[in-house]
């Protein structure tokens, strides 16, 4: 029986942010996690205007950060990692 679920909603007990800049540049070393937080943040603002589904959003910032690194498209076959850390 579940007795409890904790929501965290603020990157309080998870340190999402600094476990997507790790995961990002460990992959892409020349990659700015600056500009992946700022696409990040554009995704979900256009997910909040009705203009993006939730997937959308997500695919909107790997391939606009794919395409400003010049990697090509990216394909949805490709494996994802787990990429995660208690917060500081």
């Amino acid at each position: 029986m579940i007795e409890a679920v904790l929501f965290d909603l603020d990157g309080t007990l998870l340190d999402h942010a600094g476990a997507a800049a790790d995961a990002l540049t460990d992959v892409q070393p020349d990659a700015d996690a600056t500009r992946w937080a700022e696409l990040n943040d554009l995704g979900v603002d256009r997910y909040l205007a009705g203009e993006l589904t939730f997937a959308e959003q997500r695919r909107f910032r790997v391939k606009t950060l794919a395409r400003e690194l010049g990697l090509g498209s990216v394909s949805k076959s490709r494996p994802r990692g787990l990429a995660w850390r208690l917060a500081p």
